[in-house]
Protein backbone atom coordinates (compact mmCIF):
# COMPACT_ATOMS: atom_id res chain seq x y z
CA UNK A 1 0.00 0.00 0.00
CA UNK A 2 1.33 3.55 -0.77
CA UNK A 3 -0.31 6.72 0.01
CA UNK A 4 1.66 9.84 -1.56
CA UNK A 5 0.01 13.39 -0.04
CA UNK A 6 0.26 16.22 -2.40
CA UNK A 7 3.25 15.11 -3.99
CA UNK A 8 2.78 15.62 -7.64
CA UNK A 9 5.79 14.99 -9.20
CA UNK A 10 6.95 17.90 -10.83
CA UNK A 11 8.91 17.47 -14.14
CA UNK A 12 11.70 19.41 -12.46
CA UNK A 13 12.06 17.02 -9.59
CA UNK A 14 14.24 14.61 -11.35
CA UNK A 15 16.10 12.98 -8.29
CA UNK A 16 12.66 12.57 -6.23
CA UNK A 17 11.07 11.62 -9.43
CA UNK A 18 13.71 8.73 -10.08
CA UNK A 19 14.36 7.58 -6.38
CA UNK A 20 10.60 7.15 -6.16
CA UNK A 21 10.76 5.13 -9.80
CA UNK A 22 14.00 3.13 -8.73
CA UNK A 23 12.04 1.98 -5.04
CA UNK A 24 8.75 1.10 -6.83
CA UNK A 25 9.94 -1.03 -9.98
CA UNK A 26 11.94 -3.15 -7.43
CA UNK A 27 9.05 -3.84 -5.36
CA UNK A 28 8.06 -7.64 -6.20
CA UNK A 29 4.22 -6.76 -4.54
CA UNK A 30 3.28 -4.13 -6.99
CA UNK A 31 1.30 -5.89 -8.86
CA UNK A 32 -1.37 -5.98 -6.19
CA UNK A 33 -0.51 -2.84 -4.32
CA UNK A 34 -3.12 -0.09 -3.65
CA UNK A 35 -2.24 3.62 -4.64
CA UNK A 36 -4.03 6.43 -3.11
CA UNK A 37 -2.63 10.16 -4.03
CA UNK A 38 -4.08 12.74 -2.07
CA UNK A 39 -3.89 15.46 -4.59
CA UNK A 40 -6.22 18.45 -2.63
CA UNK A 41 -8.78 20.29 -4.43
CA UNK A 42 -6.59 22.14 -6.89
CA UNK A 43 -5.37 19.29 -8.23
CA UNK A 44 -6.75 17.62 -11.65
CA UNK A 45 -6.81 13.81 -10.79
CA UNK A 46 -5.95 13.01 -14.93
CA UNK A 47 -2.68 15.27 -14.37
CA UNK A 48 -1.64 13.40 -11.15
CA UNK A 49 -2.28 10.12 -13.12
CA UNK A 50 -0.21 11.41 -16.12
CA UNK A 51 2.16 12.61 -13.51
CA UNK A 52 2.69 9.29 -12.20
CA UNK A 53 2.46 7.07 -14.89
CA UNK A 54 6.01 6.21 -15.53
CA UNK A 55 6.43 5.20 -11.61
CA UNK A 56 3.56 3.10 -11.37
CA UNK A 57 2.78 2.23 -15.07
CA UNK A 58 -0.48 0.16 -15.41
CA UNK A 59 -1.21 -0.22 -11.69
CA UNK A 60 -4.64 0.80 -10.42
CA UNK A 61 -4.56 4.10 -8.39
CA UNK A 62 -7.20 6.47 -6.81
CA UNK A 63 -6.60 10.25 -7.18
CA UNK A 64 -8.39 11.67 -4.17
CA UNK A 65 -9.25 15.15 -3.26
CA UNK A 66 -9.49 14.74 0.86
CA UNK A 67 -7.67 12.82 3.22
CA UNK A 68 -10.90 11.82 4.81
CA UNK A 69 -11.50 10.04 1.48
CA UNK A 70 -8.74 7.88 1.91
CA UNK A 71 -8.08 3.98 3.51
CA UNK A 72 -5.89 5.28 5.65
CA UNK A 73 -8.67 7.97 7.03
CA UNK A 74 -11.22 5.51 6.60
CA UNK A 75 -9.77 2.11 7.89
CA UNK A 76 -7.19 3.74 10.80
CA UNK A 77 -4.60 1.09 12.33
CA UNK A 78 -6.33 -1.74 10.07
CA UNK A 79 -5.90 -0.19 6.59
CA UNK A 80 -3.92 -3.48 5.50
CA UNK A 81 -6.45 -5.58 6.53
CA UNK A 82 -9.50 -4.18 4.89
CA UNK A 83 -7.48 -4.01 1.97
CA UNK A 84 -7.16 -7.84 2.16
CA UNK A 85 -10.77 -8.53 3.37
CA UNK A 86 -12.51 -5.97 0.46
CA UNK A 87 -10.00 -7.29 -2.16
CA UNK A 88 -8.50 -10.35 -1.62
CA UNK A 89 -11.37 -12.43 0.24
CA UNK A 90 -14.46 -9.90 -0.98
CA UNK A 91 -15.99 -9.78 2.16
CA UNK A 92 -17.14 -6.32 2.96
CA UNK A 93 -15.87 -4.37 5.36
CA UNK A 94 -17.30 -1.16 7.90
CA UNK A 95 -15.29 1.81 7.96
CA UNK A 96 -14.20 3.41 10.96
CA UNK A 97 -13.71 6.95 9.54
CA UNK A 98 -11.23 9.22 11.49
CA UNK A 99 -13.56 11.85 12.75
CA UNK A 100 -12.69 15.14 10.91
CA UNK A 101 -14.03 17.60 13.42
CA UNK A 102 -11.22 16.90 16.20
CA UNK A 103 -8.03 18.89 17.60
CA UNK A 104 -5.06 17.37 17.90
CA UNK A 105 -5.66 16.32 21.23
CA UNK A 106 -9.06 14.56 21.33
CA UNK A 107 -7.68 12.65 17.74
CA UNK A 108 -5.38 12.02 19.75
CA UNK A 109 -7.31 9.88 22.20
CA UNK A 110 -9.89 8.73 19.66
CA UNK A 111 -6.44 7.47 17.97
CA UNK A 112 -5.10 5.83 21.20
CA UNK A 113 -8.46 3.38 21.74
CA UNK A 114 -7.38 1.81 18.20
Amino acid sequence: MLTVFGYSAPKTDVAAFELLHNAWKDNSLREIAEIEFIAGPDAAPEEVRKAWEPVIGANSCRVLECFSESSIARYPRRTGKAYYERLVAGRPVKANPVPDDLGFERLWEWMSRL
